[in-house]
């Protein structure tokens, strides 16, 4: 039984990644804009003295979470590609 090769899935071509790569380096960009504009917001709503948005932090979190994806798919740590090409990261996730 240990004489078996592990099998493991197929990997996209290079090209094929870098386009991805290309696409979410987009979506990137986008989300480091609204996760600013959520900080300006939240810092705004705490200083008024009505607390942090729970809603605001909720959105934070996935794009944090999306964040986080993007640079493991960017370093080649992971080789499953973020959002659009897979589900948005749910509250579930790491």
């Amino acid at each position: 039984m240990s004489d078996m090769p592990l099998v493991t899935p197929p990997t996209d071509a290079l090209w094929v990644r870098v386009l991805k790569m290309i696409i979410v380096a987009l979506g990137y960009q986008f989300t480091s804009f609204l996760i600013g504009g959520v900080a300006i917001i939240q810092i705004v709503l705490v200083l008024t003295g009505g607390g942090a948005n729970e809603r605001l932090k909720s959105l934070g979190r996935g794009l944090a979470r999306y964040q986080s994806q993007n640079a493991s798919y960017f370093t080649f740590v992971s080789d499953v590609a973020p959002f659009p090409f897979t589900d948005w990261p749910s509250e579930t996730q790491p």
